[in-house]
């Protein structure tokens, strides 16, 4: 029995090197995978996007020998990976001759204005916005694969080791979701969604390779391969930069400056007590001008009560003018101001005729 126990525990050993054996060298033949799918990317498309993926493929083969500056290499190769990927779609709409993003939206607009309610409008402005989209997606399908068929094998061998490339991509997701430091859950995340997006679009171009007639039947599926490709690229590259701040420090020699007397968080602080004194001053400047207001309403009180006397005063002179007036005129024209109407004159009455016999 002590002697099965310790065979036992030796296949367990045995098992348990062996693995850890295949993970040193599934870490060490990643780079390599990830730079033959940039290899065979550069294999086919405009010029620019094969000299892009070529210097990725070459920035990850550095890397391997240069293992001080791995991290380097590899951010700069991804870097390379996704500038290819938006140089594709650039030439790609350009030689489509397809409308702009900016004419896009315009004619999106004027599409959905002349629609009759507010909701058929935005669902003709989606509408619009996908159409172009697509149209955008299915002009990149004729540049994912060589028409050459020996270059067209060749780029299905690198797609399928970009397969492989995006899994460890994934993985190393999952490792950094795994590892004692919680920051880089968010990272992890993110770097799985690249593994999976990279996967994927090596996938549909090892199908673009091995079937010539693919880009033509569903040329949608096929031009999303390059973008699938550019997220994985992208979320490998925010990884790596990541990376390399851990490694120099970057957070720490930030926060060092930050914090330095008459640095950042001085000047910051200086800035925000100048706002705090301007917005006091505004505050002092407001409460003047309403006391301000509040003295003159008074001011424009007290002179419409002085005018309101003064009127009434002039009133009672003018009428006492007027008053002297009339008794002056009452004077010198005869009787007194204040006495009755004289009555009007009697009429003389007739004088009798004189009597004829008198003579």
């Amino acid at each position: 029995m002590p002697g099965a126990a310790a065979t036992a525990a030796a296949e367990v050993k045995l098992t348990s090197d062996s693995v850890s054996a295949a993970g040193d060298l599934a870490e060490e033949l990643a780079p390599l995978a990830r730079s033959a799918g940039s290899a065979g990317r550069a294999l086919s498309g405009p010029n620019p996007y094969q000299v892009a993926a070529a210097g990725a493929a070459v920035l990850r083969v550095a890397g391997r020998f240069d293992e001080e500056h791995a991290e380097e290499w590899s951010a700069a190769a991804d870097f390379g990976d996704f500038a290819g990927t938006e140089l594709l779609a650039y030439q790609a709409w350009k030689d489509a001759k397809l409308p702009s993003g900016i004419q896009v939206l315009r004619q999106a607009s004027q599409a959905a204005s002349v629609e009759g309610s507010l909701g058929a409008g935005s669902l003709s402005f989606i509408r619009r916005i996908t159409y172009s989209v697509g149209e955008q997606v299915k002009a990149i399908a004729s540049y994912v694969v060589s028409p050459r068929p020996l270059l067209r094998a060749v780029q299905g061998l690198g797609a399928a080791a970009g397969v492989v490339g995006g899994l460890f991509q994934a993985k190393e997701g999952v490792d950094m979701l795994h590892n004692a430091d919680p920051r880089d859950d968010t990272l992890g995340r993110v770097q799985i969604l690249g593994g999976v997006a990279t996967t994927a679009g090596s996938a549909i171009t090892v199908a673009a390779a091995m079937i010539p007639g693919l880009a033509a039947a569903a040329p949608f599926v096929v031009g999303m391969a390059p973008i699938l490709l550019g997220i994985g690229a992208i979320a490998a590259l925010g990884v790596g930069v990541y990376a390399l701040g851990k490694k120099y420090q970057w957070g720490e020699k930030l926060q060092a400056w930050a914090n330095k007397p008459g640095g950042f968080s001085d000047s910051v602080i200086a800035v925000g007590r100048g706002v705090k004194a301007g917005v006091d001053a505004l505050k002092a400047g407001v409460e003047r001008v309403k006391d301000g207001l509040g003295a003159y309403s008074g001011i424009a009180a007290n002179a419409k009560a002085i005018v309101q006397v003064a009127g009434e005063k002039a009133r009672g002179a003018v009428a006492n003018v007027a008053n002297g007036v009339k008794n002056f005129f009452g004077r010198v024209f005869g009787g007194s101001p204040n006495a009755a109407p004289a009555a009007p004159p009697r009429p003389t009455p007739p004088r009798p005729p004189r009597g004829r016999g008198g003579r």
